[in-house]
């Protein structure tokens, strides 16, 4: 049997939290932002085991970036990545897991109201994207110009965030590398963990541990559909054993119930975040080549 493994409602689920979380920012709040997996099974031919498709509709870095912003992740100086950075990136992978971490940066100073800081990490999105064969995301309708025309209205710029990752998850589907959306994702995790932990200091408060908790939980889909990426690239291959190593951890903090199960209402002590926060700077640093 093969676990076909996919986001909850998918693209209508991203357009909802998107108006709630980006044009309606303050509105964010109960059950109604969770992020929920359902997964189905389908039965294979044994001469298709080796090559499994797992599918997986990543949610948009908006969406990561504002549900974090809500929990009360504020602005840290210093926690982003280096716009310098933008020119050691050669190959599609390096590029790939770069334009999903540099994304997060992108929305991260957008909802912080850092504009310059946002306008300068647009031209590394922008050119990150050229550069994986996503260029139609921004030239389609002038983006990347209306993007720079409305840098002061924060509504609009989230708009235009999200349009974007419309187009790139459109032109990935329409051109088959719906694969590649994971790799994206992947960038986007390792820097919207980092930028929780690195900013929330030596504690998380009630919401923003809940939202770390969520990121925990993509693994469980993120690392099998890298699977087939880290076969075939040394990157992609350190970084999902990296993303293991973090797994193994949230694993040992479950306490099992009556029926052996693992409780899935952790919390995560601070020796467990700092473990946690060390292992994902040791995946972002291999993604910024640090």
């Amino acid at each position: 049997m093969l676990k076909k493994i996919k986001w909850k409602s998918g693209s209508a689920l991203f357009l909802a939290l998107f108006f709630l979380a980006g044009c309606g920012e303050n509105k964010l709040s109960g059950e109604k932002d969770n992020l929920l997996l359902e997964t189905e099974e389908v039965t294979v031919g044994e001469a298709e085991e080796e090559e499994k498709d797992i599918i997986f509709i990543a949610p948009s870095p908006i969406i990561v970036a504002s549900l974090f912003h809500r929990s009360g992740v504020a602005y840290k100086e210093g926690a982003t990545a280096p716009y310098s950075k933008v020119t050691e990136f050669s190959s599609k992978p390096e590029k790939s897991l770069a334009l999903g971490l540099y994304s997060i940066d992108l929305a991260y100073c957008v909802l912080n109201d850092k504009n310059d800081a946002a306008s300068d990490y647009l031209k590394v999105v922008k050119t990150l994207s050229d550069g994986v064969g996503l260029s139609q995301a921004f030239d389609s309708l002038s983006l990347f110009d209306r993007f720079e025309a409305n840098m002061n209205h924060k509504d609009s710029i989230l708009n235009l965030l999200y349009i974007i990752q419309e187009n790139s998850n459109e032109y990935l589907a329409e051109s088959d590398q719906e694969d590649q959306m994971v790799i994206l994702f992947l960038g986007a995790w390792v820097e919207s963990m980092h930028l929780a932990l690195y900013s929330s200091g030596e504690g998380l408060n009630k919401k923003t541990e809940r939202r770390v908790l969520e990121q925990l939980s993509f693994l469980d889909s993120v690392i099998p559909a890298m699977k087939p990426h880290a076969k075939n690239n040394f990157l992609y291959e350190k970084i999902t054993k990296q993303l293991e190593e973090v797994q193994k951890l949230v694993a040992t903090s479950m306490p099992a119930d009556a029926d052996g199960e693992a409780d899935k209402a952790v919390k995560l002590s601070p020796d467990m975040i700092q473990s946690i926060g060390e292992k994902v700077e040791e995946a972002r640093n291999m993604i910024l080549k640090s």
